[in-house]
């Protein structure tokens, strides 16, 4: 009798998950994934223009300029790294007064991006910054100068290295 209880317990625990991801999916993600699909277009370039993100598929689907759809496995490391970023930034941008207080950190997450997708990619960090604080970290004086160009009213602090 007592596994046949929890059978029962956790059986409609796994049922409400499911609806409430289900439920999810419908009512907030077409937003997030609006979002996110603009914020990818501003990362590259214009490259691709929108995301798809099928219900109950785990597959994600980038549209090109032609209406080519392009899923998430057969997209480069550094696409596909992009990809993951806006789709990040749009949940994000979507939070709204969850976690408000919190920052959202970032440790060189444009490291395999090419220079014009770095600058798309700081374009697209910094939009989000306005909404929300973000703390970037980095090594690379090149991608601060990047967030310097994207976001005028940002604050920099330089750490020394240590035993320098």
């Amino acid at each position: 009798v007592d596994a046949v209880d929890r059978y029962i317990v956790r059986a409609t625990a796994a049922r409400l998950l499911a609806d409430t991801q289900e439920r999810y999916e419908r009512e907030r993600q077409p937003e997030v994934v609006r979002t996110a699909g603009r914020l990818f277009s501003t990362i590259t370039g214009g490259r691709y223009t929108g995301l798809n993100v099928p219900l109950g598929d785990g597959r994600i689907e980038a549209f090109d300029t032609h209406a080519a759809a392009y899923t998430s496995d057969i997209l480069s490391r550094g696409t596909a790294e992009q990809l993951y970023l806006a789709i990040r930034l749009g949940l994000i941008g979507q939070l709204g007064e969850v976690g408000r207080g919190l920052p959202v950190l970032m440790d060189d997450v444009f490291v395999n991006f090419d220079d014009d997708r770095k600058r798309g990619a700081a374009e697209a960090v910094a939009e989000v910054a306005g909404q929300r604080q973000i703390v970037f970290f980095t090594c690379h004086p090149e991608t601060a100068a990047l967030f310097e160009a994207a976001a005028p009213g940002h604050v920099r602090i330089e750490l020394p290295r240590l035993g320098a």
